[in-house]
């Protein structure tokens, strides 16, 4: 997982993809050949591949679940520079008070920042404030006006809050965005300085990520760090539409019994569930009862589209 070791620093599951619209989609099969899913892919790593179905929905699935031509097909040249293509591209996120960050998202960070002033003078984690690129300055007092509530903070009101702090050293907990600037440095921006509607886009995974992250399950931290990258870059290739990316829980021993009704529910977070989307499989007579028994367990959703897989 990549990691930063500055602080604040900005400013200024298994199968769903999405290509070019000039790209043709493809049938993407499970190991057994009974699930398939029709769609484009919009990129992947090496553990998962995001798609584009043909409802325009998106999913997040690991590639060991795909059959052996899908993942020969991840191999190839074209498939690279389709995912590249996608993730790579500048992304332009909009900020509390107005102005716009343009970068690269590459992970969610929890790290901790102390500020202190120590004989006459001032230290950010150990590090004179001054010396700080001006990128990492406004970001800190930016950032300190929100932790802080201290309204248009400017350089003088920061000051005068150093001052008021006597030499103690005040300690803050960031919670937020890794993303990689325009110098090709990564930064961490805390979720506090981005706007409501950036922020309401960005935090679908954050708890998945937090839990991850405090039990040191790094390939489930890993996971919610490549679906934030993907979800990240669909956001910004069509605004309008902003969607978090599915992650697929597949029952495969349902696929392999050979039973026929075979049902694949998508899910929905309802208000203040920060859970992302999900596909599930159900066992049921007809799509009713499947949806029913999806919602039972899955508590806090809402049912989407369902399908029949067999």
């Amino acid at each position: 997982m990549r990691t930063t070791n500055c602080f604040l620093t900005l400013l200024t599951g298994c199968l769903i993809f999405s290509l070019p619209v000039d790209a043709e989609g493809r049938t993407w099969k499970d190991k057994t050949g009974n699930y398939t899913v029709e769609g484009e892919l919009f990129a992947f790593n090496d553990e998962h591949v995001v798609i584009e179905r043909t409802d325009g929905e998106l999913g997040m699935y690991k590639i060991d679940f795909l059959c052996d031509e899908d993942r020969e097909y991840l191999r190839s040249e074209e498939s690279a520079q389709r995912s590249k293509t996608h993730l790579d591209g500048e992304q332009s996120w909009e900020m509390k008070g107005g102005f716009q960050l343009v970068g690269t998202l590459v992970d969610y960070t929890r790290t901790k920042v102390t500020i202190q002033r120590r004989r006459g003078k001032l230290y950010v984690n150990d590090r004179l404030f001054e010396n700080l690129p001006q990128v990492y300055r406004t970001i800190i007092v930016k950032s300190l006006g929100q932790y802080e509530n201290i309204a248009d903070i400017d350089q003088e009101k920061f000051q005068q809050w150093v001052l008021a702090q006597r030499n103690e050293p005040r300690t803050f907990q960031v919670d937020g965005i890794v993303m990689e600037l325009r110098d090709g440095n990564e930064y961490t921006i805390p979720f506090v300085l981005f706007s409501p509607r950036s922020l309401e886009r960005l935090r679908g995974g954050w708890e998945s990520w937090l839990a991850a992250h405090q039990s040191d399950n790094y390939d489930a931290r890993d996971d919610e760090s490549f679906r934030l990258q993907a979800t990240a870059a669909e956001i910004i290739r069509n605004q309008e539409r902003a969607r978090q990316i599915a992650i697929a829980q597949l029952n495969l021993d349902l696929i392999r019994s050979g039973i026929t009704s075979v049902w694949e529910v998508s899910l929905f977070p309802l208000p203040g569930n920060p859970a992302p989307p999900r596909w599930v499989m159900v066992q049921a007579p007809n799509s009713l009862q499947a949806t029913n028994i999806a919602l039972q367990q899955h508590p806090g959703f809402r049912a989407g589209p369902v399908r029949r897989i067999r």
